[in-house]
Parts: C-alpha cells; sequence; structure tokens
C-alpha cells in the first residue's frame, strides 16, 4: 500500500495543495462565503483575519465555503469567479 499523506490533528490534510497543483488546479490560502450563487474569497498570510471576516459576514444568504484553502480551476471557472472550497474549519 502506498505511503498516502494523512489528516493532520486539525482535520487538514498538508498535501492538498501539491495534489491540487498536480491536477492543474491553483490553490489558494483564503476563507470564503457564498451568496446568491457566487463566492467572494478572503486571501492572506496566517493570522490576518480571513477566518473572522468570513465568519462576520452579515445578512441572510451568506454561507461559509471554505477556509484555510480554497481550490480554484483556472480552466472550468476562467471568467466565472467560482472555485471548489476546501479546507477546515
Amino acid at each position: 500500500m502506498p505511503n498516502l499523506p494523512r489528516p493532520m490533528s486539525d482535520g487538514s490534510c498538508p498535501a492538498l495543495p501539491a495534489i491540487a497543483l498536480h491536477r492543474g488546479l491553483l490553490p489558494l490560502h483564503a476563507s470564503a462565503v457564498a451568496r446568491n450563487g457566487d463566492v467572494h474569497a478572503f486571501s492572506g498570510g496566517t493570522a490576518e483575519g480571513k477566518s473572522t471576516l468570513a465568519a462576520a459576514m452579515p445578512g441572510p444568504g451568506y454561507g461559509f465555503f471554505a477556509d484555510d484553502i480554497l481550490i480554484f480551476d483556472p480552466v472550468r471557472d476562467a471568467g466565472s469567479g467560482s472555485g471548489v472550497g476546501v479546507g477546515t474549519t
């Protein structure tokens, strides 16, 4: 059996960005919310408030989309602004 990466204690997988890149996807260090079919992402360095901002989004209709890692498909999502959110809470 191959030596596969194991999730860390917080549920994240340190190999996820490398796997995404290998598949032609773009991993972003970001948190994101979704509203009306659109995804709004907040990127930045460690401990700069991305998760706090996403959690504080006001009003009805905003939903949690991703925390820590946002996987974007530049081919499929070109011009649409959508991505596939994967992350940990």
